[in-house]
């Protein structure tokens, strides 16, 4: 797998974007850079699709949310397409009372498609305490 410094600072601003939707609630921005066929699997180990993703992030994030892009890394696999891994915090309140914090590593899949960028696949998992330590 090759790297390519201009491709990766376009993933990670990117990424970083998403994240900063997150709480702000921008569904147009989330609706541009994920694909209609992306695949989400949670840190629960839940899998979504992009629509009840937005919905997701629409209805349950609370005020206040927080999130913040930690580590980034992408590597070329193919022509026009990216794996990137890396690890990002969230915290806050959800709509539903419950608090949610995590610190999450994540892979994701990315293809350039109609001159842009788009997430194809996401899954996260959080960081816990390493067992074999």
């Amino acid at each position: 797998m090759t790297k390519d410094p201009a491709v990766e600072a376009t993933l990670r601003e990117l990424f970083a974007g998403w994240l900063r939707a997150i709480p702000a609630r921008d569904l147009d921005f989330l609706r541009q850079t994920i694909d209609e066929g992306w695949v989400y699997t949670d840190y629960t180990g839940h899998v979504h699709g992009r629509a009840e993703y937005l919905e997701i992030i629409g209805g349950l994030i609370g005020d206040g949310h927080e999130t913040a892009l930690v580590d980034f890394e992408a590597r070329q696999v193919a022509d026009d397409l990216y794996l990137t891994t890396g690890r990002y915090t969230s915290r806050g309140t959800l709509a539903n009372g419950k608090v949610n914090e995590q610190d999450s590593r994540f892979t994701a899949l990315w293809a350039r498609r109609d001159g842009g960028w788009r997430s194809l696949a996401h899954q996260a998992t959080n960081v816990t305490e390493n067992p074999f330590e």
